[in-house]
């Protein structure tokens, strides 16, 4: 059984998850439930989740308005790259394999070689100073994991987050539309 229980102080929310089988980091309205085992940080200091040991386990500070896991890499990985979850770990998505997108994780925050440690951001700010995407508009996940603007006309839409400047994206993961 999976048990993942988060709790954040302002305003007070308690969602908890309770399954037979394991968990996929699954967009649930707005709320995206993240694998237990997982290493997360977030932008404040108090947040915790229980995990699979029965243990509270506290959300530290990290960057700025951001919740980012530790996952490891099933191939080589470029930086600020979509990535979904595979058995082994996380791999380059593609809105071209509707397979992928109920599997989506996040956006890799560097570049990383087969097997290594890669942190993702799940959701809240990302930079990229070569990044020129148009602030107030939605980026969404191209081929090859990718970021674009203009959304895919086969396979699969899914909204990645919104330019909030042309090289910062906030990301918040949508719910996938196939085509």
């Amino acid at each position: 059984m999976t048990i993942i229980e988060v709790i954040t102080e302002e305003p007070q929310t308690i969602v908890e998850v309770i399954t037979e089988q394991p968990l996929t980091p699954v967009e649930i309205n707005s709320f995206r439930s993240v694998p237990v085992g997982v290493n997360l940080t977030a932008s404040g200091d108090g947040d915790s989740y229980l995990s699979d040991d029965g243990t509270y386990k506290s959300i530290s500070a990290s960057s700025a308005n951001s919740v980012v896991g530790q996952y490891t890499a099933s191939e080589a990985i470029g930086g600020h790259i979509v990535v979904y979850q595979t058995a082994g770990g996380v791999a380059i998505a593609s809105s071209s394999s509707t397979s992928h997108g109920s599997r989506i994780l996040g956006i890799t925050n560097s570049a990383v070689s087969l097997g290594a440690n890669v942190p993702v951001t799940l959701s809240g700010e990302l930079t990229e100073p070569t990044w020129t995407f148009t602030e107030g508009l939605p980026v969404y996940l191209s081929t090859n994991g990718t970021l674009t603007q203009t959304p895919p006309t086969t396979g699969f839409i899914l909204q990645m987050g919104v330019a909030v400047s042309p090289t910062k994206i906030s990301v918040s993961i949508k719910l996938p539309i196939i085509l």
